[in-house]
């Protein structure tokens, strides 16, 4: 490991309404946060190998806290689950570009119930350094578990980072009629003495010890960070004088994590031993990114959008390269999926919906069960429309995508008002399936490029189905048109040219691949065509939906969906 991050571990509620204060806001965005957990996140999205050490609470908060730790690839296995706390909470509003109220929730908070009994040398040895905050002195007892914890860090060979990360609104005592005592931060000094690297803001330098100058001199070992905002920030070793680099110009959305992120970018070069002015640009580019978000953690940047944002600036493949970060990481192994969101072509041959919604579930289960009988070389998965089905889906783990558009539009029209708000009712874990002709009608552009911010502002997978409005159409020339959109998927018909298909695709760096789609294709042609296409370096699987199950439907026979895709499978060779 190059990093353990241990300490404050909480939900942040971000108001999403920026802009307006807390009482009139109507809907909150769920984050993981704390100082800690946001400089861990920020970490490991610059390929940092990072460990969290802290408890969470025997609660539905804490369970999304863990969650999301994983998806992030923070080492999860020293985050104690205690059923005698909470996970604290804190929400925010939003009032740029300096103003952002909060409300903390902290009571019995499980952060500050770290115990010796949760960490252990040997473990502690295997990281390059160890981080500890200012918050975890708050109380008199999570203080001695955390010395201890410098204590047994530093014989165990690590560099110690010391976030000062200092809260006064935090540091109270009970009292015994139940009221709150504000108490001073004494304790922020008790590890001073065995700090390598020493990292606050001015106000937080004010508090340790009455200035940056100062708390030098407390800690002449350390090398002192001193983040300065905008301004940026400057860098002292032990001995020295300091040396500042100057910030990035950008326009401010949110400065909350701003610091963190400071210090997550900071800790990509000093962990990796690069110079110290190369550490403080990392640093500044790593903040002046994140003050344009709404969010700490989920804003945290990744390496390559701040090697972007260093060479060109804040260009738009920054924000592109933030999105495809944000997505989970794609399947390992080609996608075999079973596309059964088709609506008219059903609608068209039976209006009893409920037999409609029988068969579309029989027909997943099958194929479910013929996957667990065999051993496929692929991953299993299903684009969907009915919730009896995509609730099944989801609980059994298969990779699932929910279809956003009103059946047989064109120009092409969204489910519901407005994508944003559709999108906001579904699961995160769902991608989303958009079919357009193209070209199809006025407006349609306009709409194509709503879904698209919808989905990336949400962190959703994007499949962009294309489709001809005639034979004679150049389907490549279409999908180089829509280029720009960059969606994570194309899902299109083989067509005469597969190819030059497939070449466009991989032009995009965050495109995941080419997912071909049957188009009501003959079985035999079908699996002519895929055992044609399967090479193909952007070919990542298929997804096919009437060749597999209209003859199926048409007898009544949901099994042989089994069959057929069981065909298709092989003929892509797996």
């Amino acid at each position: 490991m190059d990093l353990i991050s241990v300490g404050r571990c909480m939900v942040d509620l971000y108001c999403d309404q920026v802009g307006s204060p807390l009482r009139e806001a109507q809907s909150v965005s769920m984050y993981i946060g704390g100082c800690p957990t946001n400089v861990a996140v920020g970490a490991a999205r610059l390929g940092l190998k990072v460990a969290m050490l802290t408890r969470v609470g025997e609660d539905r908060t804490g369970e999304f806290v863990l969650e999301t730790f994983r998806r992030e690839g923070v080492d999860v296995s020293h985050i104690h689950v205690d059923p005698r706390a909470h996970t604290p909470m804190v929400m925010a509003e939003i009032m740029p570009p300096d103003r952002f109220a909060l409300t903390w929730y902290r009571e019995r908070a499980s952060d500050l119930r770290l115990a010796e009994s949760d960490f252990e040398r040997s473990w502690l040895g295997q990281a390059r350094a160890v981080l500890v905050s200012g918050n975890s002195f708050s109380t008199p007892e999570a203080a001695q578990v955390t010395h201890q914890l410098v204590r047994e860090a530093r014989a165990a060979g690590c560099r110690i980072i010391y976030d000062i990360d200092y809260r006064p609104v935090l540091w109270y005592r009970e009292l015994p009629d139940g009221t709150r005592e504000l108490v001073e931060p004494t304790r922020l000094k008790d590890v001073l003495a065995e700090v390598d690297l020493l990292v606050g803001t001015e106000e937080e330098y004010q508090a340790l010890a009455g200035g940056f100058e100062p708390a030098r001199k407390l800690a002449p070992g350390a090398t002192a960070v001193l983040k300065l905002g905008a301004r940026g920030a400057k860098v002292a070793l032990s001995g020295q004088k300091a040396v500042e680099a100057g910030g990035f110009p950008v326009e401010v959305l949110n400065t909350l994590g701003a610091g963190d992120a400071f210090l997550a970018g900071f800790l990509s070069g000093w962990l990796r031993d690069l110079p110290v002015l190369e550490c403080l640009r990392r640093g500044n580019a790593n903040g002046a990114l994140v003050v344009t978000r709404h969010g700490c953690a989920p804003a945290m940047p990744y390496a390559l959008e701040v090697e972007e944002f260093l060479a060109r600036g804040l260009t738009p493949r920054v924000d592109r390269l933030h999105a495809a970060g944000a997505l989970k990481p794609p399947p390992q192994r080609p996608l075999a999926i079973l596309a059964i969101d088709h609506r008219t072509w059903f609608s068209q041959r039976c209006q009893d919906d409920e037999r409609v919604g029988r068969f579309k579930l029989a027909a997943c289960q099958a194929v479910a069960e013929r996957f667990r009988q065999r051993s496929f070389d692929c991953e299993l998965g299903f684009i969907l429309d009915r919730e009896e089905c995509l609730g099944w889906a989801d609980a059994e783990g298969f990779w699932t995508a929910q279809c956003l558009e009103e059946p047989s539009s064109t120009p092409l029209r969204v489910i519901g008002a407005d994508a944003g708000v559709t999108l906001r009712s579904r699961p995160r874990r769902r991608a989303v399936k958009l079919l357009v002709t193209w070209p199809g009608g006025e407006g349609q552009r306009a709409t194509l490029e709503q879904v698209v911010a919808a989905c990336r502002a949400l962190g959703r997978e994007l499949i962009l189905e294309v489709l001809r409005p005639d034979q004679g159409c150049d389907l490549a020339a279409e999908m180089q048109e829509l280029s720009d959109l960059s969606p994570d998927w194309w899902k299109v018909p083989v067509g005469p040219d597969p190819a030059r298909i497939a070449q466009l695709a991989s032009r995009d760096e965050c495109c995941r691949g080419v997912l071909w789609l049957g188009g009501g294709e003959p079985l035999e042609e079908l699996s002519a065509q895929f055992g044609a296409v399967a090479r193909l370096p952007a070919s990542k699987g298929f997804a096919v939906g009437r060749t597999v199950f209209e003859e199926a439907f048409l007898e009544d026979q949901p099994g042989l969906v089994a069959d057929h895709f069981e065909r298709l499978v092989r003929a892509w060779g797996l």
